[in-house]
């Protein structure tokens, strides 16, 4: 975005937050009674394949012999690939890459291809295990669709990539699906009936279409990565209700839930060996800088033995169903990586019918819009280049160019926009055509009767209505509305300098303001101090709306209700996958100096040495020390201007501020720069005034 912020496309990505107790996907075994534990033959038990960061914090796919030995890489490509699970013959490993997409490899890393591409397929994240059903024939997945305000969602896809189904449309996040051995359920994990200050999740199990959705715990803390075992008798699960992430065991129907680890690190991500007489899981519980190692043990939870011993991260074990024992084989040299594939998408030039396109003429002000939209049936479908507007005497035209993609896609809706800015127009009969690569799709015919038409926007109430949507993601408490309608209607009179004056300190308000300053920034600097960069517009949204979920400020208990969600986020935050894949292989010391370094924080003598010894003592959580940092008084004002403008973009552009009808950053590094140079004055900056009067803002409300 250039400084004269010109008029572009606007499109509502409201993604949910992200139901990120996926950090701790899928989970533990049955419990066998203690005097009933099978002897461990290795029948049927072929490889484990797990994800690991030994090579680098995105994640690679190894595997290994189920005694350890042979651990060998097998994706060795700069992408995150995590969450593999073998299917039922043991002949594929279906993984995640980049949290994007799911893939399909051979069980020696070759033969890399594409079952489903999220962002083609319409997804903004795909997060939890893929699960197969026994006859190998679909997965089982969750994931977050673009512009959904809500979390994730239970989807099943066909293993060629068509066919993708969704099966859970609550409101909550539903995650971790696994299918049951006979294929008839599916159990996964939902966050829908909430607790108050906790991260309730519970495990639910449905009809493999969706249907019957039923809760089978009932406990008021982390109940998380449902898995079945082999004979569909019990379903194995990870639970906080003690205090630690601990494997559970239960019956299909939720009875007899019974604890099979107990150390006092995390112990979580258990898979049934196929045979049924181990799980395997992770630990966290050596010690020695090992923060996460894969281990086996028997389904009563003794025998625990650490597989892979590595200084590293290790988790998302599955286990390989073959014919035949295992035999430990002769030591041979470590195959060279198979390449892994670019992902092949082939888009080519289509044309779409004319009623998959629409028009919606607009007049704000003394300016004529036209707003076109394309309403596709397939995912696989995109408008790669929306043209630039042509005028001959009274006639519009625009040239479009529309794609398909040749790789296989989803029967999914999705729609694609764009505002077209016609300029001042005298009164009269105009027309608008659209093209695709020159060939005409659809034109439309209208008046200009040349009165100025009103934006909704110089409404009062609607104004401060759409900025409690935009910026705290919430209608309005009748307090606060009233007041601040009173705010901008009141004192100025005929004074339009002093109207105007009010319109941007109502607006910048709403980002100064407690509730977004505890929400909003503090979901911006913990992305700063987390991964070093600044949050996009779909992470940061639905968590600022999750550690702002019930909070009015000035209504009785909200600073206590603020505080309580502010905790629960941080120990939420912590054990996010990606959070874990950063930080967990990470000792104390290396934990804390990976915060400092990422926030610039200048630690008093002595402060970083208390938390590491707090860390090693037990006296404080990684999430608390987390939050001593990301609270410091210094990294809160050196970020604060850029989260600033950030907001400008992600509440009024409804946009990152490197995406349509910007390329690159240059418009963001351009108001940085003002506030900077007016010491953060967004009055003499002109940075408030120039987005709320801008084309792209204004023009999202000319159909209102």
């Amino acid at each position: 975005m250039n400084h004269k912020l010109p008029f572009g496309s606007h499109y509502l990505i409201l993604v949910i937050a992200i139901a990120v107790a996926c950090l701790l996907y899928e989970i533990v075994w049955p419990s066998y009674s203690r005097t009933s534990a099978q002897t461990f033959n290795g029948r049927s038990n072929g490889l484990i394949a797990f994800s690991t960061n030994r090579n680098g914090v995105p994640g690679e796919i190894y595997v290994m012999n189920p005694d350890g030995s042979g651990q060998r890489n097998l994706t060795n490509s700069p992408a995150s690939e995590t969450r593999p699970a073998f299917s039922p013959d043991g002949k594929k490993i279906a993984f995640v890459r980049d949290f994007k997409g799911i893939y399909l490899m051979n069980p020696d890393g070759s033969v890399q291809t594409t079952i489903l591409d999220g962002a083609v397929a319409g997804f903004n994240s795909i997060s939890g295990f893929p699960s197969w059903s026994p006859d190998g024939t679909k997965l089982a997945f969750d994931g977050i669709p673009k512009g959904s305000p809500d979390g994730a969602d239970i989807y099943v896809v066909n293993v060629d990539g068509t066919g993708l189904t969704r099966l859970t449309t609550d409101p909550a996040s539903d995650s971790a699906p696994a299918w049951s051995p006979d294929g008839k359920k599916i159990a996964f994990s939902t966050i829908r009936n909430p607790v108050p200050n906790e991260v309730n999740y519970e495990i639910y199990v449905m009809n493999a279409d969706g249907s019957n959705q039923t809760r089978i715990t009932n406990n008021t803390k982390f109940d998380h990565s449902p898995s079945w075992s082999p004979d569909g008798t019990r379903i194995a699960f990870t639970s906080m209700r003690d205090g630690n992430f601990e494997v559970y065991v239960m019956s299909a129907d939720g009875s007899n839930q019974t604890r099979l680890t107990n150390n006092p690190e995390q112990d979580s991500d258990a898979k049934w060996s196929p045979d049924g007489t181990k799980i395997v899981f992770m630990s966290s519980h050596t010690g020695g800088g090992h923060f996460g190692e894969i281990y086996t043990m028997n389904p009563d939870g003794t025998g625990q033995v650490n597989l892979t011993n590595a200084d590293s991260f290790d988790m998302d074990p599955s286990w390989q169903p073959i014919p035949g024992a295992f035999v430990p084989p002769t030591p041979t040299p470590t195959p060279a990586p198979s390449p892994t594939p670019s992902g092949g998408e082939d888009w080519e030039p289509f044309q779409p019918p004319s009623n998959e396109a629409n028009f919606e003429v607009l007049s704000c002000g003394a300016r004529t819009f036209v707003k076109s939209r394309f309403t596709f049936p397939d995912a696989g479908n995109r408008v790669a280049d929306w043209g630039q507007v042509a005028k001959s005497n009274s006639d519009f035209s625009v040239d479009v160019q529309t794609e398909r993609w040749t790789g296989g896609s989803a029967q999914v809706i999705t729609t694609a926009e764009q505002v077209y800015d016609l300029g001042l127009l005298s009164p009269g009969t105009y027309s608008f055509t659209l093209k695709s690569r020159g060939a005409f799709v659809k034109t439309i015919q209208f008046a200009v009767g040349g009165s100025a038409a009103f934006n909704p926007t110089d409404d009062a109430s609607v104004f401060v209505r759409q900025h409690y949507v935009d910026f705290l993601g919430r209608n309005p408490d009748d307090q606060g509305f009233g007041f601040w309608i009173r705010n901008l209607t009141s004192g100025c009179g005929a004074d339009a300098a002093c109207a105007e004056r009010h319109r941007i300190d109502t607006s910048a308000a709403f980002f100064l303001s407690i509730e977004f300053q505890r929400s909003g920034f503090l979901a911006y600097r913990l992305y700063r101090a987390s991964f070093a960069r600044m949050p996009r517009r779909e992470e940061l949204l639905p968590d600022a709306r999750t550690v702002a979920h019930g909070v009015i400020v000035n209504a009785p208990g909200w600073d206590a209700k603020l505080a309580e969600n502010e905790r629960a986020f941080y120990d939420d935050w912590v054990n996010r996958a990606n959070f874990k894949f950063e930080f967990d292989q990470l000792r104390n010391d290396q934990f804390v100096d990976r915060l400092v370094a990422n926030t610039g924080v200048t630690l008093a003598p002595g402060t970083r040495d208390a938390l590491v010894s707090d860390l090693t003592a037990g006296k404080q959580t990684r999430a608390a020390v987390l939050r001593t940092i990301v609270d410091d008084g210094g990294f809160g004002k050196r970020e604060f201007n850029s989260a600033f403008v950030l907001m400008q973009y992600f509440g009024y552009l409804q946009r990152n501020p490197d995406e349509g009808p910007d390329t690159d950053m240059t418009g963001f590094n351009f108001w940085l720069g003002k506030l900077n140079q007016f010491g953060g004055d967004y009055v003499r900056a002109d940075m408030v005034k120039a987005f709320i009067t801008s084309g792209e803002y204004r023009g999202r409300f000319c159909s209102q």
